[in-house]
């Protein structure tokens, strides 16, 4: 909903919103998240312990992440059908890293912190585990308990997280 960064009238009015709701939550952690950065994930890992952990509470069968200029696209009965038809898996667009785009994983990367920019290392990064493939993935995504439960307890999931 919000992040550290916010001003203090916003954390007040969605901390009373919450209170008006049984079915909002409040991260446990409130990160400061910057746009295509690591944080973003740390956020919504944080955000899916969370849930996990209150599931007893909330018998959610989805977590959903949605742009905010996509909410007002869909109906929540709408929604509702669409998530119907997915049948309990999970729905994650992904495709292979493009041959051009390797670079950003082959190589160490630095942050240069007085203009944001990424710049490579001359340092190439260690063979990725497990004999994976990365694939590249947009960060809207429909997933359900089980998937979210991997995510945080693989042995897999959490080396590479």
């Amino acid at each position: 909903l919000y992040d550290s960064r916010s001003s203090e009238d916003l954390k007040f009015l969605f901390n009373k919103l919450a209170d008006c709701f049984d079915n909002i939550i409040i991260s446990s952690v409130i990160r400061e998240v910057e746009w295509g950065r690591h944080s973003l994930m740390d956020a919504q890992m944080t955000c899916f312990g969370d849930l996990l952990k209150r599931r007893h509470e909330y018998p959610w069968r989805y977590v959903i992440t949605l742009c905010g200029k996509e909410l007002p696209l869909r109906t929540n009965k709408e929604m509702v059908q669409l998530l119907w038809r997915l049948k309990g898996s999970s729905a994650i667009r992904s495709s292979p890293i493009p041959e051009w785009e390797r670079v950003r994983y082959e190589k160490r990367w630095t942050l240069d912190e007085s203009t944001s920019e990424l710049i490579p290392v001359d340092e190439n990064t260690s063979p990725i585990p497990y004999n994976l493939k990365i694939y590249k993935s947009l960060i809207y995504f429909a997933l359900t308990p089980a998937f979210v439960n991997y995510t945080l307890n693989d042995e897999v999931a959490v080396a590479l997280s």
